[in-house]
């Protein structure tokens, strides 16, 4: 087994497990919450995610593209201690500024309909989640695959499973601070054991004397370039609850529910950017397209037929699952669930495109494109959500993801050139997963047996995927491709 597809089956497992625990418990915990309780949890991320984009200074951004241009040991641990220490201050400034602005006044509390209390333990919860999110961050980097998966199973899983007990010994009223505070620990048990495995591994990030200051300016100035671009893109990822908080409180559970149902897909995003953004960098770096072509384009492929796929299937069962777990006022959940996933099966195919950007070395595409997409969202959103509700919202950012791909596409393509690739493959996918999404109803085929009904179209997606599949034949020269 491939040294990818070895640490692909790893991040998949833990990460698979992660947010299964979430998915099986979201059925106890809409019903512990709140309605009002669980539409502030994911207004309160969403809120924070805005901020989170600096909170490492751009080092996320600079450590890839510096750690591709060297091969030298020493050189490697420079890196490594240089962008904690930079990333480890900055996190300590924003989370400060953040936490001083979010507690002097209503704001913060008053737009997630929560008290100072509950605003207090989330900020508190953030500081061991954002600091592991680093350490879990290099340690992928590292492909320490299996440390990852014991640690990030570590602060999910134990946070879930000692959570929901607690919830439902206290008053309702308090439950979302237990939420958090239980979440806090689990965090910082994770965030332990990451430690003690740098220190195992003997590369500790806090070295002393490892801090390059040369090193240092060079990766700030490489990095906070890029820090507004994935601002403005943080701000299309989570600008759907933001509206939603905004023009319709009373729809914040609706949406927090659907981008929890969404796992599916940003699951699957997530663990292939974990292995693909590694192996992508070393990829690049070689300079030479006859090794990096054909590996993007089959990625192209494998990604496309898994995808849009999985988008096409929502559309089938969501309304059925949703019906059947969750409490009736949840419903109109399901009708936002197919458009999350298929925005997110086109943000999928970014990852891809965007090698277009890292090919040129420049970081100066990031914030044009991004900021285009962020309007494309607000607008649509603002338009959409006072007529349609929380389905606005997410037709914003269905809207944003497509001119994203669109425009690494026309980018590497027809603008730089660097990058053309066959793009025509994801296209044959996307169109009758969309055509599906956009014209199914349930009982439309089969009015008095709607459940065979899906199970038929469950079989037809699965056909055509499977033509598809044997048109392109991504199994061909998948193990030669992606050998490293």
């Amino acid at each position: 087994m491939s040294k990818l597809r070895k640490n692909l089956t790893i991040y998949a497992g833990a990460d698979i497990l992660g947010r299964c625990i979430g998915l099986v418990t979201s059925p106890l915990v809409t019903r512990l919450l709140t309605e009002d309780q669980f539409g502030a949890v994911g207004l309160l991320v969403g809120v924070w995610t805005l901020v989170s984009m600096a909170q490492y200074a751009g080092m996320d951004a600079a450590f890839p593209m510096f750690r591709a241009q060297v091969s030298d040991e020493g050189d490697r641990r420079r890196i490594l201690v240089t962008s904690t220490i930079v990333a480890t201050i900055s996190f300590a400034v924003v989370w400060g500024l953040f936490a001083v602005v979010g507690l002097a006044g209503p704001w913060l509390g008053g737009y997630a309909r929560v008290d100072k209390l509950i605003v207090l333990v989330f900020l508190l919860s953030l500081i061991p989640t954002s600091l592991n999110q680093w350490y879990l961050y290099l340690l992928r980097y590292m492909h320490r695959a299996p440390a990852f998966a014991r640690i990030s199973l570590a602060g999910r899983v134990a946070g879930a499973l000692l959570a929901l007990p607690l919830m439902w010994l206290v008053a309702t009223e308090h439950r979302l601070t237990v939420f958090y505070a239980v979440a806090c620990l689990a965090q910082m048990l994770a965030l332990s054991m990451a430690l003690r495995e740098f220190r195992r591994i003997g590369r500790w990030p806090y070295a002393t004397g490892g801090l390059d200051r040369p090193l240092a300016r060079k990766m700030l100035g490489y990095g906070m370039v890029l820090v507004p671009g994935f601002a403005v893109y943080a701000m299309c990822s989570v600008v759907d609850r933001l509206l939603v908080g905004w023009l319709a409180r009373d729809q914040a559970h609706i949406i927090t529910l659907a981008i929890q149902l969404g796992a599916a897909i940003t699951m699957l995003r997530g663990w292939f950017g974990m292995v693909w953004d590694p192996h992508m960098v070393e990829w690049l770096s070689t300079r030479d397209p006859k090794v990096y072509l054909p590996k993007l384009n089959l990625a192209l492929v494998v990604v496309s037929l898994v995808f849009f796929s999985l988008a096409a299937l929502t559309a089938l069962w969501s309304d059925w699952v949703v019906g059947l777990l969750y409490p009736a006022s949840y419903m109109p959940t399901a009708a936002l669930v197919p458009v999350l996933a298929l925005a997110g099966a086109l943000s999928v195919l970014s990852l891809i495109g965007v090698a277009t950007a890292m090919v040129a070395n420049s970081p100066r595409y990031h914030l044009p494109i991004y900021a285009c997409a962020m309007v494309i969202n607000g607008t649509v959103g603002i338009w959409t959500i006072p007529k349609l509700g929380a389905l606005g919202a997410v037709l914003g950012t269905l809207a944003a993801e497509a001119f994203i791909i669109l425009a690494w596409i026309t980018l590497g393509s027809c603008i730089l050139r660097n990058l053309r690739l066959k793009w025509f493959i994801p296209a044959a996918f996307v169109i009758p997963a969309a055509a599906l999404i956009c014209l199914y109803s349930p009982g439309a085929i089969l009015y008095h047996n709607v459940f065979l009904e899906r199970l038929l179209l469950t079989v037809a997606v699965a056909a055509v995927a499977l033509v598809l599949a044997r048109a392109f034949r991504p199994a061909d020269g998948w193990r030669k491709a992606l050998q490293l």
